[in-house]
């Protein structure tokens, strides 16, 4: 799951000032301590800005560093021991991640994840597009995407990206839930226990199934059943067959509005 946008790149750093290797699919490898270290975003291309989301959704830029090749920015991440896996180190959302906003057309944005997360101790660093959309025109000239609508000042953070360019205005947008309606199950796998996958966020580890009648399930990482490749994924439109519904398990660290969970995900289609 490492898709990272045109222009992007990221560099991870301990606490020894050693680069880690990356690997073409994202894959680290295992850490032997529990450290900081330095999770480095540098961009190039002036269409995309690190922001910053804080716990009551509100959104301003980042604080960057300017750089020849662009603009750099830096978030420090802790490798913490697990607290119920002995010996398994991992990383905590919403620390494990950057947020990344960008124009990818003259009237369309998209927001990308970019996390730096643990599967049973073995490190990956991933992107996520966690939003995509049309942008609007508002009367008083500055840009909304409805996307976005969570994200309290997204408004300043996308119309300087949009100076100039013709930008439809606010009145033409016809209101739907693009999370729900543009994802469903195809005719030939509406049985069963079969489900489209709507999501699934690694920096936070978990997801989110539509079933034929419509409910939505949750699942963890640790249900996904799929052959091939280091980190356990399914993605967006994906069809999967899900077993063992029951109620989300709710802790401390790990608490859930989902109503139903389930506890095997296996992958048949994308």
């Amino acid at each position: 799951m490492l898709n990272l946008p045109d222009g992007v790149t990221v560099e991870i750093e301990n606490e020894a000032g050693e680069v880690a290797e990356i690997h073409e699919d994202g894959y680290i490898g295992v850490a032997s301590c529990a450290q900081q270290v330095t999770m480095r975003l540098i961009v190039s291309n002036l269409a995309l800005l690190p922001v910053h989301v804080d716990g009551a959704n509100n959104v301003v830029k980042a604080r960057v560093k300017k750089i020849d090749e662009g603009a750099v920015y830096t978030r420090v991440v802790d490798i913490k021991l697990s607290d119920r896996k002995p010996h398994v180190f991992h990383t905590e959302y919403p620390q494990n991640s950057i947020r990344l906003v960008g124009r990818v057309s003259e009237t369309e944005i998209r927001a990308w994840q970019i996390a730096l997360v643990s599967q049973n101790g073995f490190f990956h660093l991933t992107s996520f597009v966690s939003h995509e959309g049309q942008v609007y025109r508002k009367e008083d000239g500055s840009v909304t995407a409805p996307v976005l609508h969570k994200w309290t000042g997204h408004e300043k953070v996308l119309t300087p990206l949009f100076r100039c360019l013709s930008v439809p205005p606010l009145e033409e947008y016809e209101p739907y839930n693009e999370f729900l309606d543009d994802v469903e199950l195809p005719p030939e796998h509406q049985k069963e226990n079969r489900a489209v996958v709507l999501f699934f966020n690694p920096a936070r580890g978990f997801g989110a199934l539509k079933t034929r009648r419509g409910e939505i399930v949750r699942f963890h990482w640790t249900a996904i059943d799929r052959n091939g490749g280091r980190l356990k994924h399914v993605d967006r439109g994906e069809i999967v067959h899900f077993s063992q519904v029951d109620e989300p398990e709710q802790t401390t660290h790990r608490t859930t509005s989902f109503k139903q969970e389930a506890g095997r995900v296996i992958f048949i289609s994308t």
